[in-house]
């Protein structure tokens, strides 16, 4: 690298030595024997000198100029990124007036820079934000380094907003001391600020219409379950009463009537669970418990409900061998055994008359069973398998007798997926359609646990065993009253005393003291949750067990009911053998 004190330094003892070069040859004597004198050996020698020196001096100089030059290519690189950096550099005295400024803080404020050398930094900024930036630079000048969000003015009209940060230097020349001041514009992070503030505030509008939607369809679908249970509930209700009467048992044809009723009413009702079970299914409130189920006991309880409305059709259920094996799934007992159920009634409900359904199962991989069920139908088309799982798709089905939503399928296959399984069909023209599932395996040391049919109770006199007791009933439906009053009369020991409004039912309750409370909660007045609250706060009743009796179906009203601290919580239509048995609970515990 080259040095220029090096040189100079060289330099000097060169014209020394030629000084005692000349000095020598002046003192010097000649021998003239020699062919050669003295002054000419001297003389070559410091020509040679010289040479050697003023190369040296060459290369030195051109290692000089390149030096130069290198430091004149940065010193220019160096400006022109000052000079257009993105951002605006301004040297500020401590009268708040610009000593200097780059070409990007000029453009920035739309004028020409030898305009702005020697304004007040103020002129150019929004009068709204002058009280800020006063302070940021009595900041400065305390030797801090704030930042600001400041507005300047862009000419005369236009304001833009930049974020300003400034710190405290010393100036050699002058022995003052002067703010280095940095100014980048932020409009277009303001605006994308702008833009993102209005786009979460169109989406916070669109999440509560989304929940305001939410929960207009749930509080649709709570009263439409609450108007359609409420005379189902009579229907029903009734059907059973005369069907569990063994005191006047029917005749023959009015069987055959209580029949048509009850498949009507039972179709209604099956029509309305699964319209809310689709709903509950889309809105995520569907709770499964998981565990290791016995598949042909699960079978043989769906084959039991199924068999009597396949019979009616001459339909033949055959079930393969390889449910004799204890099979075990990874499932929810309830909803594999909805699935199940879901399959078995399409397969007779598009089977053909006197037709034949099979059902079995094989594992198809490790750890993975699935479970089929083939019918004898006409079949559907390959290309309109698609819509088969699509909510309220028939395939036409609409324009036959076959009653339906087209729901059924949709369930199952959510149902399905929830429990980690899956759901597929295989159907050809004339010949028929094999739908399947297929759930995890569940690995359990004893096989030999073996699914028992269940049994129904056909005797209607053994449901109702013989309790002793009072019990009062809270209800504002005249039929709902008679209903109950019909079903605590079949029991031998049992009274019933009735209230159509919560406050006289808590009256009846302090005066008779009675075993158990069934309470309707919509109720005129104090609903069936006030009512149960003051009886749990008076000592007279607090010990009463009280079962919540509603149309209201919901899963939420479910589990409010089990909070409030109903003992039970029965939904209407009215299940005469269950409610029996609920009864029985509460008077046994």
């Amino acid at each position: 690298m080259f040095s220029g004190k090096s040189n100079t330094k060289e330099g000097a003892q060169w014209l020394d030595e030629l000084r005692s070069l000349s000095k020598e040859l002046s003192n010097s004597s000649w021998d003239s024997s020699s062919s050669e004198s003295p002054l000419e050996v001297r003389h070559e020698t410091a020509l040679h000198r010289v040479e050697v020196y003023q190369e040296e001096l060459r290369a030195q100089n051109e290692e000089l100029r390149a030096a130069r030059e290198s430091v004149e290519a940065s010193r220019n690189k160096f400006l022109f990124l000052f000079e257009n950096s993105p951002s605006g550099y301004f040297t500020i005295d401590d009268k708040r007036s610009i000593v200097d400024i780059n070409i990007s803080g000029a453009t920035m404020l739309n004028r020409n820079r030898a305009h702005l050398i020697g304004k007040p930094l103020f002129i150019f900024v929004e009068k709204t934000s002058r009280e800020l930036l006063e302070k940021h630079f009595r900041a400065v000048f305390a030797d801090s380094k704030p930042s600001d969000e400041v507005v300047f003015l862009r000419g005369k009209d236009e304001n833009f907003p930049v974020i300003i940060e400034s710190c405290l230097v010393q100036d050699d020349v002058f022995h003052t001391k002067q703010c280095l001041t940095t100014i980048v514009d932020i409009t277009e992070r303001k605006k994308y600020e702008e833009d993102l503030k209005t786009a979460n505030l169109e989406l916070d509008a669109a999440r509560k219409e989304a929940e305001r939607a939410s929960n207009a369809k749930s509080e649709f679908l709570s009263t439409m379950s609450h108007e359609l249970r409420t005379p189902l509930n009579a229907i029903l209700g009734f059907g059973q009463m005369l069907e569990l009467n063994p005191k006047e048992p029917l005749t023959e044809a009015q069987k055959s009537c209580v029949d048509f009723i009850m498949g009507g009413g039972s179709h209604l009702l099956e029509l309305i669970n699964e319209v809310l079970d689709l709903a509950k299914i889309e809105t995520g409130e569907v709770a499964l418990s998981i565990e290791d189920i016995n598949l042909k006991t699960v079978l043989n309880e769906c084959l039991l409900l199924i068999k009597p409305i396949a019979d009616k059709n001459n339909i033949e259920i055959v079930v393969g061998d390889a449910f004799n094996s204890a099979l075990w799934i990874k499932a929810d007992q309830t909803r594999i055994k909805q699935c199940l159920l879901n399959l078995l009634s399409n397969a007779v409900k598009y089977n053909l008359e006197d037709g034949k359904i099979v059902v079995d199962c094989c594992e198809i991989a490790e750890g993975k069973i699935r479970i089929s069920v083939t019918d004898t139908g006409i079949g559907i088309p390959e290309h309109r398998l698609s819509e088969l799982f699509e909510p309220f798709s028939r395939l036409k089905a609409e324009s036959t007798a076959v009653e339906g939503t087209g729901i059924g399928l949709a369930i199952t296959k959510n149902l399905t997926e929830m429990m980690d399984g899956c759901i597929g069909v295989e159907s050809f023209l004339g010949q028929g359609s094999t739908f399947w599932i297929e759930f995890p395996l569940a690995l359990r040391e004893n096989k030999d646990d073996e699914g028992v049919s269940p049994e129904t109770n056909k005797d209607g006199n053994k449901i109702f065993p013989n309790i002793s007791g009072t019990l009062l009933y809270v209800e504002d439906n005249p039929t709902n009253l008679l209903l109950v009053q019909m079903i605590i009369d079949r029991f031998d020991g049992l009274s019933m005393i009735s209230a159509d409004d919560a406050e006289l039912g808590i009256e009846l309750a302090i005066k008779n003291k009675p075993d158990l409370i069934i309470m309707d909660i919509n109720l005129p007045g104090m609903d069936g949750y006030e009512a149960l609250k003051k009886l749990q706060s008076m000592d007279e009743t607090k010990d009463i067990p009280v079962i919540a009796l509603s149309a209201n179906a919901m899963p939420e009203d479910l589990e409010k009911g089990a909070k409030a601290g109903f003992r039970k919580y029965i939904t209407k239509p009215i299940a005469v053998a269950r409610m029996v048995e609920n009864i029985k609970e509460v008077f046994d515990a």
